[in-house]
């Protein structure tokens, strides 16, 4: 997707998808939207999809915005925001619970090694939607 311009994903998108699933939600999302597509001298602060499909995701299971089932949100609030931009994760069930997990075990003080480990891990199993 180099030089692709990124769909945004909206706290209205969030909603709905979470009313589809029938589980609340609240401003935390927002912030997390806000910091995933922010800019910084006109330019974004996370580049690409797989940058900000991590820090999204990264940042909405760390919070824990959801009701319940936050990690469970957040990968499913990825896969949204992935097939919004046309792209999708092909990837087994089994190995998508395993990277969640691994995401939401992970201490905050490697934030930014799990951040570039979900990059990465979005980046491999990335294809078109």
């Amino acid at each position: 997707m180099a030089g692709q311009t990124v769909k945004i994903l909206t706290i209205a998108e969030v909603e709905w998808t979470f009313r589809r699933l029938k589980c609340g939600t609240t401003h935390e999302v927002e912030d997390c939207l806000r910091v995933a597509f922010q800019t910084f001298g006109r330019k974004n602060v996370y580049k690409g999809l797989a940058q900000k499909g991590a820090i999204l995701f990264y940042l909405l299971v760390k919070s824990r915005p959801f009701k319940g089932g936050n990690a469970q949100m957040a990968a499913a609030t990825l896969l949204v925001f992935l097939g919004k931009n046309g792209k999708w994760l092909k990837v087994d069930a089994e190995e998508l619970r395993n990277f969640v997990a691994w995401v939401e075990a992970s201490p905050e003080c490697v934030k930014d090694e799990t951040v570039l480990g979900a990059e990465k891990f979005i980046k491999k199993y990335l294809v078109n939607f």
